[in-house]
């Protein structure tokens, strides 16, 4: 079953490549990013995409097509779907329209919802709003709940040698609430955009945490993160929604869908019920204070073997679901 996964995102190459290795079929993988750098493809631009693939001939080693982040990328091999014979999976792992801004396109719209029903399209999600918002488009999915993330497992847990906290510059700037933490005496270290960069995975397992403000309702980092049994501490559900609602500088992806921001929240990978084992929630600035003052190593340690039982189960569960969908194109 030789796949071509078509991708612009390197988590999700990852992730691919990691699904791949567990079920020991990556020497049938190829990955390659996509041959138009643009967000926006349109009816024609998607014509153009295809005739470039067929006329170079470069489908006819492979089986299947997978696309991950974005779905728009699938668009050229949906639109022609009667002029090959390939299975294609559509992973969403943004919003399936992501690349819109502001543009309207009922065609598309249409061809997604259409092909989600052909019998050489699967329709898949790493998380269950973005599943969830495109059931609202008639796009129809495999299975009733997402297909998450399954990152490596780290062999061993890694307690902190550091005193302190992890932060990545990215959703919310730290210049913005940065303030905030010096008030309430919260130590960190700050990586990303411009800061310094981490090494890895292995690099944050040296700090207590990860100090996180929700951005997205998921992100690929997340499940390499748990994937090394790292502790995100992130505002409750209560806190999150009093934070954007009422303080201007916080960043939230769904926010201006104001009718969707409830259900952006709740379906979120941060706050579903499920989920809610694997972090540290703080219900005010205050108790993120209490809470980096007085965590104990026994406490870090128990926490992240709760994560790595949790992340154990869900890799098992969710490469169940891949296994199935390969066996329906083998």
């Amino acid at each position: 079953m030789k796949t071509l996964h078509i991708t612009s995102h390197s988590g999700t190459r990852r992730n691919i490549e990691d699904m791949f290795n567990y079920l020991n079929i990556r020497d049938q993988l190829v990955t390659e990013n996509s041959v138009y750098n643009g967000f926006y493809i349109s009816k024609q631009t998607a014509d153009d995409i295809w005739n470039h693939y067929h006329d170079l001939n470069k489908l006819n080693d492979y089986t299947c097509l997978f696309f991950t982040d974005t779905s728009m990328v699938a668009r050229p091999f949906l639109q022609n779907i009667d002029k090959h014979n390939l299975f294609i999976i559509v992973y969403i792992t943004n919003r399936f329209d992501w690349g819109f801004f502001g543009k309207n396109d009922d065609e598309y719209l249409e061809l997604y919802s259409e092909m989600s029903n052909h019998n050489r399209v699967i329709f898949c999600s790493d998380n269950n709003y973005d599943q969830h918002y495109a059931k609202l488009h008639n796009i129809q999915f495999l299975y009733d709940k997402c297909i998450n993330l399954t990152p490596y497992l780290c062999d061993e847990i890694h307690l902190p040698n550091k005193d302190k906290f992890f932060i990545y510059n990215r959703g919310t700037k730290i210049k913005i609430y940065e303030d905030i933490l010096q008030k309430y005496n919260i130590d960190y270290d700050i990586f990303g955009e411009n800061y310094d960069r981490y090494r890895d995975s292995e690099h944050i397992c040296e700090y207590k945490g990860f100090i996180h403000l929700p951005y997205q309702v998921n992100i690929q980092s997340l499940w390499e993160n748990l994937g090394y049994y790292v502790i995100y501490f992130i505002p409750s559900k209560r806190f999150i929604k009093e934070l954007i609602v009422t303080e201007p500088w916080y960043y939230w992806e769904e926010k201006e869908r104001s009718h969707l921001l409830e259900e952006s929240l709740d379906l979120s990978e941060w706050y579903i019920d499920e989920n809610k084992i694997l972090f540290e929630y703080f219900d005010s600035w205050d108790e993120l204070e209490l809470k980096t003052k007085t965590i104990t190593e026994e406490y870090l340690f128990e926490k992240k073997q709760t994560i790595r039982d949790f992340m154990i189960n869900s890799n098992e569960q969710n490469l169940i679901k891949w296994k199935d969908i390969f066996s329906k194109i083998i």
